[in-house]
């Protein structure tokens, strides 16, 4: 009873600091454009578009300032401002350093207390832009001591209520700081990242869940980009939208919020997924430890984690569906495996890739049936599973075949549609050969520029598998990226001699996860093959391979016991490997 008053009163405050940063920022509304041939437009922040020409555009709204208020904003521009009004009066720029004027990463930030009245104010904010992409960002500042305040009270809060739920699940004392850190990294990160930041089709996801919560109805598969998407994560959205609507919460924010959620119960399962590896716990506890920290601080699952999209909730379902289906291989009770298919089948209707757990799930079952002797009752678990799964998949087929522009392109709709420029060559060349020079000279990958290695199958997946399809352009960052792209090579490394050096007892022990490895491979490897675009080859789609990755490395390292120097230097490498993460996402503030 004290534990769930406990929880009770932590979520509260939470919930109250989350209320009042939201009550004392500064919100900007009725926002329009005017560019330099005149054309005004209604838009929303964070603003980009797309400019053939230089030109100069002229921003105007209105500032809503609280009783008790923010008195600090971040502007981050693209190229530059020319000047800022607020009711009529000229912002000064006599204590801003000229050169952050057009500083499009970080921005400056201005004191407006000078300048606003409680209420509405109006503003105006002239910036210029170059060929290119246009921008304008208003953000909360921090170097507002009442908005630093409140959100570090938020991390500490989430901290402490994250803190006592993993408490609460038994994770022992080291796993449970592990896991908090990676959140406070995870929320550090979030606050200094807009949704439409580093992203995949994110208005496309945006448009699906704003058309449920204003039409109570799904919309039309062939209606949107990401209208042919598998519907539950789109509900669910669209409910916490509606919610952060109706309490006055940004609708966007609280849609990275749940990302993140979701994402935090997919690491959960993960370290259960660990805590049932025997070798673990067989050979030394403590490898256990390096595996866990990999896990929730690898750099791409930190990007992933805060995207408005339905990649995470079927990490997650695919995550937990993958747990009780090994828990069900050691322990032998059919519930177990009756609800790894009841994941399975929530994570088909969340995003078509989590059917490949049910491929996992099958070959692994039929495996059995032809080992074991008692063939009748995996013949009936065959049977049970392949129905559940099978009514996802009918749900999906049923509900997008009638629309689709060609009747066999019911899974992935959008494909018809992509850009020319994202195709690639598909000869042999591109998938058997690995740049490696390319890969750790380039820290980050483009699904649309040649020179950062988009044509070679492998470069792509393992450089989206670290960053994504995404850059950071500061000196720091590009040596980082460099850094802990050369680090994966090595672990790597490690990985593949060491299985290829075991014995047959080894690979058959970690039968389910080399089969999940495989199997998540082996499906983007042949979307890849059939449709040769870059894209298509993204780690973001088989993400939940890690789970099963990370064990395998970290145990193809401590397999080097007889070479003392080669032991300590892989796992010298995994702390390297973890601490260069941490590093480039906590620099990340601005």
């Amino acid at each position: 009873m004290l534990n769930y008053i406990k929880y009770t009163i932590l979520f509260f405050l939470l919930l109250l600091g989350i209320l009042l940063n939201n009550y004392t920022s500064l919100h900007v509304t009725d926002i329009e454009r005017k560019d330099s041939k005149g054309n005004i437009k209604k838009i929303s922040l964070p603003f980009f578009e797309y400019s053939e020409e230089q030109g100069k555009y002229i921003f105007t709204g209105k500032i809503y300032c609280a009783k008790v208020s923010q008195k600090k904003i971040k502007i981050i521009p693209d190229a530059g401002v020319e000047y800022i009004m607020i009711n009529g009066r000229k912002v000064s720029f006599d204590n801003i350093d000229i050169r952050s004027l057009s500083d499009n990463q970080k921005g400056f930030d201005i004191d407006i207390e000078p300048y606003i009245h409680k209420g509405e104010n109006n503003f105006e904010i002239k910036i210029y832009s170059y060929a290119g992409f246009a921008s304008l960002k208003i953000n909360n500042s921090f170097r507002d001591r009442l908005y630093m305040f409140l959100n570090l009270l938020i991390i500490v809060l989430s901290a402490l209520l994250f803190y006592y739920l993993l408490q609460s699940l038994k994770f022992d004392r080291i796993t449970v700081i592990i896991m908090v850190c990676s959140l406070i990294v995870n929320l550090i990160y979030l606050i200094n990242t807009s949704y439409i930041e580093r992203n995949y089709d994110v208005e496309g996801h945006l448009k699906y869940i704003q058309y449920i919560e204003e039409h109570y109805s799904l919309p039309k598969p062939d209606s949107g980009w990401e209208n042919f998407q598998p519907p539950l994560y789109y509900i669910t959205g669209a409910i916490v939208y509606k919610l952060a609507k109706i309490t006055g919460l940004p609708e966007t924010r609280a849609l990275q919020v749940l990302s993140l959620i979701y994402f935090h119960i997919f690491l959960i399962f993960g370290i259960f997924v660990f805590k049932r590896i025997k070798f673990f716990y067989e050979e030394s506890k403590y490898l256990y430890y390096p595996a866990a920290a990999l896990l929730v601080f690898w750099p791409s699952g930190i990007i992933n984690s805060i995207r408005i999209t339905n990649d995470i909730m079927y990490y997650m379902f695919y995550t937990a569906g993958l747990y009780f289906f090994i828990k069900w291989h050691d322990e032998k009770i059919d519930k177990f495996l009756y609800t790894a298919a009841i994941c399975t089948f929530l994570g088909t209707i969340t995003k078509f890739n989590c059917v490949f757990l049910g491929a996992v799930i099958g070959i692994s079952l039929i495996y059995k049936l032809i080992k074991e002797k008692n063939k009748k009752k995996y013949v009936k678990n065959i049977i049970i599973i392949s129905i559940i799964i099978s009514c996802g998949i009918l749900l999906i087929f049923l509900r997008n075949y009638s629309h689709a522009t060609y009747n066999n392109e019911w899974i992935s709709m959008s494909v018809n549609g992509l850009d020319a420029w994202l195709s690639v060559e598909n000869k042999a060349n591109n998938y058997l050969y690995f740049d490696t020079k390319n890969f750790i000279n380039e820290p980050f990958t483009n699904s649309r520029d040649d020179s950062k290695g988009r044509q070679f199958f492998w470069n792509y997946l393992f450089k989206t598998g670290l960053f994504g399809e995404f850059s950071f352009p500061s000196d720091l960052h590009q040596n980082l990226g460099s850094v802990i792209s050369f680090l994966f090579l090595i672990m790597l490394f490690f990985f593949i001699t060491g299985y290829l050096t075991a014995g047959k007892p080894l690979i058959q022990n970690s039968g389910i996860l080399l089969l999940n490895i495989f199997v998540l491979i082996l499906s983007v490897f042949s979307y890849r093959v059939k449709y040769p675009f870059s894209c298509n080859g993204d780690f973001r789609f088989i993400y939940p391979l890690l789970i099963t990755f990370i064990p395998l490395c970290i145990y193809s390292i401590s397999m080097c016991k007889e070479k003392i120097i080669l032991l300590y230097t892989g796992y010298i490498i995994t702390c390297l490997f973890i601490i260069s993460t941490i590093l480039f996402f906590i620099t990340l503030w601005k």
